[in-house]
């Protein structure tokens, strides 16, 4: 089990500890159990009010652009062809590497 599972059970596990009882009363033959607790999603108070957060993002992006502090696309195109590069010079290596020592 991974560390971020790890994690995820022990908070599943405290809910469960607060939401049931330490010792269930019996009514009858069935036995009563506490309905788990949902954590309720966070709800924008107007539907203009996610809108507006996003034409703010998009503005400061915009503005950065042309202000001189973001990239330009062929920057970016740029930097991405790097990494490409570099990318497929790791694999040309590991291919090698990997035939070398398994042959």
């Amino acid at each position: 089990m991974g560390s971020g599972d790890a994690a995820e059970n022990d908070a599943d596990e405290e809910i469960a500890a607060a939401t049931v009882p330490d010792a269930p009363a019996k009514t009858g033959s069935a036995i009563q159990i506490a309905a788990p607790v949902k954590k309720s999603k966070k709800v924008v108070d107007d539907w203009d009010a996610g809108e507006d957060a996003m034409v703010a993002a998009e503005d400061y992006l915009k503005s950065e652009g042309l202000n001189g502090t973001g990239a330009t696309d062929d920057e970016e195109y740029d930097k991405l062809m790097n990494v490409y590069k570099a990318f497929r010079k790791l694999k040309t290596e590991f291919d090698e590497k990997f035939r070398a020592i398994w042959s």
